[in-house]
């Protein structure tokens, strides 16, 4: 205990004030059609270059992986042409974007160790990934079993050990939480539910 408090232990940094910590991990999750994907890829594109989303303000660019399970890339590309444009800050550092339509070998089971060591050299080179979303990404075992979290929780909380943020988006159920074992809340830094608007 003592040496520990003797330590100089520097602060977490922000990646975007006032919820994206440096080391952290966080989850966005709604209903289909929501908008989920614009607005981690909002996120993404604010914390990438210093910029801000939503009000929210990124101190500086960090880099960023993002990991897209569903959509192609045309679809990707089409949701940033309308984010960029926006933001008047450009992309400086590595923002990497990994589509379906885009990968050889297929997309990563996040869930299995060997496809997060295939992926590794992706994401030590980034200070925010993005898994878009823990259905398509995260494939093995039952979405409602605690032990099959455990696989993903392990490789995540061992980024975040290592100064990595990690973003999860993710589906609500029919009772509005999110869908699948709840085992997966605890871990979580932060968590945003998006709900569509009255009208």
């Amino acid at each position: 205990l003592s040496k520990l408090l003797e330590i100089d232990i520097p602060k977490r940094g922000c990646l975007l004030s006032p919820w994206l910590s440096e080391q952290c991990l966080s989850v966005i999750y709604a209903d289909r059609g929501v908008g989920k994907t614009f607005l981690c890829l909002s996120v993404a594109y604010a914390v990438a270059t210093g910029g801000e989303c939503l009000g929210w303000k990124a101190p500086s660019a960090k880099r960023v992986l993002y990991i897209d399970g569903e959509m192609t890339a045309f679809e990707m590309s089409e949701r940033l042409k309308l984010i960029v444009p926006d933001n008047k800050n450009e992309v400086e550092v590595p923002f990497v974007l990994l589509t379906p339509d885009a990968q050889d070998s297929g997309m990563p089971d996040l869930s299995c160790w060997h496809d997060q060591r295939r992926i590794q050299y992706l994401t030590d080179d980034a200070d925010l990934i993005v898994v878009d979303n823990i259905a398509t990404l995260c494939r093995s075992g039952s979405e409602n079993s605690a032990d099959s979290w455990k696989k993903i929780q392990s490789w995540a909380l061992k980024l975040k050990s290592q100064g990595k943020s990690v973003l999860f988006c993710h589906h609500a159920g029919r009772d509005g939480k999110m869908r699948g074992t709840s085992f997966r809340e605890g871990v979580m830094d932060s968590i945003i539910f998006l709900e569509r608007p009255p009208g």
